[in-house]
């Protein structure tokens, strides 16, 4: 019989992420499985994580890393709390490197069961030049991997468009 304890779902904030969320929630009510959310700190080019900013009018410095750590900590304290709300246990990680490198290392490390996760659906040039994160985590990943894709007709419910506005507040 198949076994899900364990569900990485890797996210990057974004209306595909919302929905693996979404997806991995309802498994985890099926399975009675924990969700550990995963985000991969990518630093903008020319930057280094020591890169020292004011990123509020209080006049606080802040290394670009800090900065990147706190904002993500407020986006998964508000999907924690939705989680919750809907009966589901979840705990949150966040990593620096390649994503699909850290994501894999993530799934290893952790013996998760399942990786849900979102894709942007680039084609074309787009696809060709960026490559698809979830692809490579498909190839290398240790367990299956659902990949959700938004389609033009996928509508968010209210309550899901709602969680996204919060967690890009």
């Amino acid at each position: 019989m198949l076994s899900i304890k364990n569900i990485l779902v890797p996210t990057d904030f974004s209306e595909g992420s919302m929905h693996a969320i979404r997806y991995a929630r309802e498994f985890a009510q099926k399975f009675d499985a924990k969700l550990c959310l995963f985000h991969v700190l990518e630093m903008p080019p020319g930057l280094t994580p020591g890169a020292m900013i004011h990123p509020d009018p209080d006049g606080r410095v802040l290394t670009l890393q800090e900065y990147l750590q706190e904002l993500s900590t407020e986006k998964f304290t508000q999907l924690q709390k939705y989680l919750e709300e809907n009966g589901v246990q979840s705990n949150y990680r966040v990593a620096e490197g390649p994503p699909h490198e850290a994501i894999v290392k993530a799934a290893e490390h952790d013996d998760v069961d399942m990786i849900v996760m979102g894709t942007h659906g680039r084609t074309g040039l787009k696809h060709f030049f960026m490559g698809s994160t979830a692809e490579r985590v498909v190839r290398y990943a240790p367990c299956p991997v659902t990949v959700v894709r938004i389609d033009e007709d996928d509508k968010l419910t209210e309550e899901q468009l709602l969680l996204l506005v919060e967690a890009e507040a």
